[in-house]
Formats: structure tokens, C-alpha cells, sequence
């Protein structure tokens, strides 16, 4: 019975370290980059890759309470407090659709981690990126003005394309390079993407009418530069702690 009380407690404070710790590091991340998106006052950052990494390594809790948490205090040190609530919801349950899938999956400490996926299962997801991209300057609303530093541009549709090109042909990458577990993992982090780019859209839509749609692309930016980022850095992150 104690060693029993004794596992809850230990297991407890673990969650509760882990859970600081990355808290702490995705409000950092979220806060050390932002472009403002002035049609939305919304904006955005670099902040994702740590709600993927938290939920990745320490699972769903820590990803969902790290990546809601984390985010909605960036948002308040930093003045968005009209998304801080949004925020505390839709980063929450990324964090934690991203955690669940992952490790659901059971492949992270797998030897099938260490093979490569099909170059056609790469193909498909870099693929996908750049078709999300030119269906945004298709549809017109790549035209998005951001704000850094004091000083406006407009990413206008060839821009986006290539930034598209760029990030689709980073994610195969990745992708390829992190073997059979990269790709179910990607899988996860896409899924968990497209549930903040859904969520964000939806809580400003009642805010700003149509002009919600001006950030979607930032959005899925966002999430593409959150994959690149978390897929190659969570494994050296899981193996410096003992989960």
C-alpha cells in the first residue's frame, strides 16, 4: 500500500516538474518571435514546436496543460489578451490530440523508428503542404499583411507559393530522414495543426467577421514550422529526461 502511495506521489510530481518546466518553455518560445497580423491583432510565433515537443515526450496531460497554459500566458505578457481564453481551449487540446496520437501509436521507442519510410509517403505530406498553399493564393487570401519591428509587408501570392515550396519540401525531409515513427508522429502534429488553425478561425470569426480567414495561412505556417522543428529536437529532448 505505500509503495502503491508511494508510485501516485512520485508520479504527481513528476507531472507537476514536467509540466512547469514546459510551461515555462512554450511561453518563452511563443513570446522570444512574434509577427503581428493586423487584420486579426492576432500573430504569430515560433511557439507551436514546444506544445509538439511537450506532448510528444511527457504525452497528452503535459502537452495539453503545457500548450494551453504556456500559450495563454504569452499571450498576456505580450498584450493579446482578447485571445488569452481562446488560446487556454485551443492550444489545450492541441497539445493534447498531439500526445494521445503519438503515443497511442506506441512507435517512439520502436525499432521501426529507425527505418525509412516510403519516399511515396513523403512525397504525399510534402505534397499536401504545397497543395494547401496554392489552394490559399487560389482562393485569394494569401495576401496577408504581417507587422515586425515596427515595419508592415504583405506576403502576396508568388511569395506564399514559395514559402509553401520551401516548408513542403522541408517536412519530406524530415519526414524521410526520421524513419517509419517520424512519419505516424507527423501524422499526429498535422492533426493537432489543424485543429488550432480550426480553432482560431472559429473564435474569430464572431470578433472580426470574414477577416478571420487572414490568418489562416499564418496559421498553417505555423504548424508546418512547429513539425520541422519538434520532429528532429524531441528525441534529443526525451532522451536528456527520464519519463
Amino acid at each position: 500500500m505505500n509503495r502503491q502511495t508511494d508510485n501516485m506521489v512520485d508520479s504527481r510530481a513528476k507531472f507537476a516538474a514536467f509540466a512547469a518546466v514546459m510551461t515555462a518553455a512554450t511561453a518563452l518560445t511563443t513570446v522570444v518571435f512574434q509577427v503581428s497580423i493586423p487584420a486579426t491583432k492576432g500573430y504569430f510565433n515560433l511557439g507551436e514546436s514546444m506544445v509538439y515537443i511537450s506532448a510528444l515526450v511527457f504525452g497528452p496531460l503535459v502537452g495539453g496543460f503545457s500548450g494551453g497554459v504556456g500559450s495563454m500566458l504569452a499571450d498576456v505578457f505580450t498584450g493579446y489578451y482578447l485571445y488569452a481564453p481562446g488560446t487556454l481551449v485551443i492550444k489545450g487540446i492541441e497539445g493534447l490530440i498531439v500526445g494521445f496520437l503519438a503515443h497511442r501509436t506506441k512507435l517512439m521507442n520502436s525499432r521501426s523508428g529507425g527505418r525509412k519510410p516510403s519516399t511515396l509517403a513523403s512525397l504525399v505530406i510534402a505534397v499536401s503542404c504545397l497543395a494547401i498553399g496554392a489552394f490559399l493564393v487560389l482562393m485569394g487570401i494569401s495576401g496577408v499583411t504581417l507587422a515586425f519591428l515596427d515595419s508592415e509587408f504583405i506576403i502576396g501570392p508568388v511569395t506564399w507559393l514559395i514559402i509553401s515550396s520551401l516548408a513542403a519540401l522541408l517536412v519530406g525531409y524530415v519526414i524521410y530522414r526520421s524513419g517509419v515513427g517520424g512519419l505516424i508522429l507527423t501524422l499526429s502534429m498535422l492533426a493537432g495543426g489543424a485543429t488550432m488553425v480550426i480553432g482560431y478561425f472559429l473564435y474569430e470569426l464572431p470578433l472580426f467577421g470574414i477577416a478571420a480567414i487572414l490568418e489562416v495561412p499564418a496559421n498553417i505556417m505555423q504548424c508546418v514550422c512547429g513539425v520541422v522543428i519538434a520532429l528532429p529536437v524531441f528525441r534529443r529532448v526525451k532522451q536528456a529526461v527520464i519519463v
